[in-house]
C-alpha cells in the first residue's frame, strides 16, 4: 500500500515538473528571455541566476539602511540637529536665514543639498511644513537611494559583486554604532562615495572622458571627489600632456560650477576646506593634525582602525603589484593625508569614499591567482620584489614621520581636561579661595555627596562662591534661600545677579518668582520677559512656561503662534507637559497658523545649539 502511494506521488511530482518546464518554456520563448539571458551573460559576464541574488541581495540591505538611517534626522539626544541642519536648510519650508547656520566650510557643497531640498519641495508641494515622520521618510529614502545606485554600479562593473556589496554595507553600520555621539549622515556623504567610487571603476575600464565628468560632478557634492583627479594624472591611459589638460580641465571646471552654484545660492564659502586653517601654511600648526595623530595611537575600541570593516587597516598592509595598484594606492594614501590634515579622523563617514574602493583591492588581491583587471597582471617576481620594496619604504617613512607628529603633539601645551576632584581635594581648596571648589563643595553639603548633608554649609560655601560672581552659585544659593529658608527677597537678589550674567537657569527661577509673587506682587509682564531670555538659550522648562503665557495672554498678547512656537521647542527637548499643551493649543489654531508656526519653530531648531 505504502509503495504504491509513494509511486503515485512520485509519477505525479515527475508530470508536474514536465508540465511546469512545458510552460517556463513556452513563457521563455515568448518574452525571449533566452535572448536576454545571453545578453546579460556575455554584458556582465555572470550567469542570470547570479546577477538575480546579487540584486535581490542589494535591495535587501537598501532596505535595511532605509530603516536604519531614517531616525538620524531627528534632534540627538544633547540637541544636535546637523542631520536635518543640512539635509533642508536650501529647502522652500525652511527660514532662508537658515543656511546663515550653516558651518563655513560646508557651505560650498552646495549639489547634496539642492537635490536633498528639491525632494523635500516636491515631496510637500503645497503644505506649509512637513512633520517630523515625513522628514525621515524622505530622508531615509535619499540615502537609499544612493546607496542602491552604488550597489548597481559594482554589480555591473564587478564579477565579485555580491562580496563587495556585503563588505560595504558592513562598513557603512560601523557609523551607527556609537552610543555617546550622534551618526552623521550628511547630504554629500553617501553620493562622494558613489561617484569616488565610480570614478576607480571607469578608470578599470579605460573610460577616461568619461571618468573626467563624474570626477566633476563628484566635486559639486563634496571636494573629495578630487582626489579622483589623480587617476587621470597618474594613470597609465592617456600620454603625459593629455593627462595634465584632463587633470586641469577638470578642476578648472569643478572649480567653476561651484564658484556659480555658490553666486546661485549667495553662498560665501572658502573653495577648499581646510576647517581650522585658513591658510595652507596653516596646516603645519593646525592642533586638528595634532588631535587626529593623538587619536591614532590612542587605545580606544572605536578606532580609525576599524573602520569600514577593517578596510582601511587591511589596504595599507597590502603592497602594490603592478601599475594600476600603485595609481590607486597614491590616491588612497593621499586622501588619508588629507583628512589628517583637514578632518577628524574619528569621524567615519569621511572615510566612506574609500570603502569599496579599499574592498576591490583587497577583492583583487585575494583572488590574485586569478586577477579580475585582466590588463593589470601581477608583475614578474624581479619587479614585483622591488614594488614591494618600495612600498614598504614608503609605509616606513610615512610611519616615522606619524611617530615624529606625535612626539610633537605631546610636546604641546595640553587641552584643559575636566576632572571631578576628590572632597578632600575640595575641602583643601576651598578655603583657599578657589571659586570652583567653593561652588562644588556647596553642592555636595546640598545633596550630601560623599559628605553628610549640611543645608547651612552648602549655604556658605555658595555664597563664598557667589560673592565672587560665579553665576552657577548665585542661582544655587538663590534656590538653596527659597526652598528651604522661604527667603524669597535674598533669592531673588542673587537669581537676578546671575540671570544679569545670562544664567538662563536663573532666569527661568526669576520668572518663576515674579509670575507667582513670592517676593511680593504678581508681575506677570516681568516673569514673561525673563521666560523669554531663557527660553531663547533653550531652557526646555522656559520655553513651555512662555508658551503657555501666550497661550492664554498672561503678561504678553494673546499669540497662538507665539505659544505653539515655543510649546513645540519644549516638547522637541522631550517636555511631555509642552506635548499635551501644544495638542491643546493646536486645537485653537487654524492649518495656516500652523503652519506659519512650524516655520518659525524650523528657523530656531534647524540651526541648532
Amino acid at each position: 500500500m505504502l509503495n504504491t502511494l509513494q509511486e503515485k506521488f512520485a509519477d505525479f511530482a515527475a508530470s508536474f515538473y514536465d508540465w511546469g518546464s512545458g510552460l517556463a518554456g513556452k513563457l521563455t520563448e515568448s518574452l525571449r528571455l533566452a535572448h536576454l539571458s545571453t545578453w546579460l551573460g556575455r554584458r556582465l559576464s555572470k550567469r542570470p541566476a547570479i546577477l538575480g541574488v546579487e540584486l535581490f541581495v542589494a535591495l535587501s540591505l537598501v532596505v535595511t539602511f532605509y530603516l536604519l538611517v531614517r531616525p538620524t534626522c531627528l534632534p540627538y539626544r544633547d540637541g544636535n540637529v546637523i542631520c536635518r541642519q543640512t539635509f533642508c536648510y536650501l529647502s522652500e519650508h525652511v527660514n532662508p536665514a537658515a543656511k546663515d547656520q550653516i558651518q563655513l566650510t560646508w557651505k560650498k557643497r552646495l549639489a547634496g543639498p539642492m537635490l536633498s531640498a528639491w525632494l523635500l519641495d516636491v515631496k510637500f508641494k503645497g503644505q506649509a511644513a512637513f512633520t517630523d515622520s515625513e522628514l525621515e521618510d524622505v530622508f531615509g529614502f535619499y540615502h537609499a537611494a544612493w546607496l542602491l545606485l552604488l550597489f548597481l554600479i559594482l554589480i555591473l562593473f564587478r564579477k565579485d559583486a555580491l562580496f563587495l556589496i556585503f563588505a560595504v554595507f558592513g562598513g557603512l553600520m560601523y557609523n551607527l554604532t556609537d552610543p555617546i555621539r550622534p551618526s552623521y549622515y550628511l547630504p554629500w556623504d553617501m553620493p562622494a562615495m558613489f561617484f569616488f567610487t565610480l570614478a576607480c571603476l571607469l578608470y578599470d575600464t579605460r573610460r577616461m572622458w568619461l571618468m573626467m565628468v563624474v570626477v566633476c560632478l563628484g566635486g559639486l557634492f563634496k571636494e573629495t571627489c578630487l582626489c579622483c583627479g589623480l587617476l587621470i594624472l597618474l594613470g597609465e591611459h592617456w600620454p603625459w600632456r593629455k593627462r595634465i589638460a584632463g587633470f586641469a580641465v577638470t578642476v578648472v571646471i569643478t572649480f567653476t560650477l561651484t564658484e556659480l552654484l555658490m553666486a546661485l545660492y549667495g553662498v560665501k564659502a572658502p573653495m577648499l576646506s581646510m576647517n581650522d586653517a585658513n591658510h595652507f601654511s596653516d596646516l603645519i600648526r593646525n592642533t586638528r593634525l595634532f588631535y587626529n595623530f593623538n587619536l591614532l595611537f590612542s587605545l580606544d575600541v572605536r578606532h580609525v582602525v576599524f573602520v569600514n570593516a577593517g578596510s582601511l587597516f587591511i589596504i595599507m598592509l597590502l603592497p602594490w603589484r603592478n601599475r594600476r595598484e600603485v595609481v590607486f594606492k597614491l590616491l588612497i594614501i593621499l586622501f588619508v593625508l588629507a583628512q589628517f590634515f583637514c578632518g577628524i579622523i574619528r569621524e567615519f563617514r569621511i572615510w566612506y569614499e574609500l570603502l569599496p574602493l579599499g574592498w576591490m583591492l583587497i577583492a583583487d588581491t585575494l583572488l590574485k591567482d586569478e586577477p579580475m583587471i585582466q590588463e593589470h597582471p601581477v608583475q614578474a617576481s624581479g619587479v614585483n620584489r622591488v614594488l614591494k620594496g618600495s612600498y614598504w619604504m614608503m609605509i616606513g617613512a610615512l610611519s616615522v614621520v606619524a611617530v615624529g607628529v606625535l612626539i610633537l603633539a605631546k610636546q604641546l601645551p595640553a587641552q584643559p581636561e575636566e576632572r571631578h576632584l576628590t572632597i578632600q581635594e575640595l575641602i583643601a581648596l576651598a578655603p583657599k579661595g578657589d571659586v570652583t571648589a567653593q561652588y562644588n563643595l556647596g553642592q555636595a553639603y546640598e545633596n550630601g555627596f560623599v559628605v553628610k548633608k549640611d543645608l547651612a554649609a552648602a549655604a556658605d560655601w555658595y555664597q563664598k562662591a557667589a560673592e565672587h560672581g560665579l553665576s552657577d552659585a548665585q542661582n544655587s544659593l538663590g534656590m538653596l534661600l527659597a526652598n528651604t529658608r522661604k527667603d524669597y527677597a535674598g533669592a531673588e537678589q542673587w537669581f537676578g545677579q546671575a540671570a544679569a550674567q545670562g544664567n538662563p537657569d536663573a532666569q527661568y527661577n526669576l520668572g518663576v518668582l515674579h509670575r507667582s509673587g513670592l517676593e511680593g506682587q504678581r508681575d506677570y509682564e516681568l516673569a514673561a520677559q525673563w521666560f523669554q531670555k531663557s527660553a531663547q538659550q533653550g531652557h526646555v522648562n522656559a520655553q513651555e512656561a512662555l508658551g503657555k503665557m501666550y497661550f492664554v495672554g498672561q503678561g504678553v498678547n494673546l499669540d497662538y503662534i507665539q505659544a505653539y512656537k515655543w510649546l513645540k521647542l519644549a516638547q522637541l527637548q522631550g517636555d511631555k507637559d509642552a506635548e499635551d499643551e501644544l495638542k491643546t493649543c493646536s486645537a485653537s489654531m487654524t492649518p495656516d497658523q500652523i503652519a506659519t508656526a512650524e516655520k518659525l519653530v524650523q528657523a530656531i531648531q534647524i540651526p541648532g545649539k
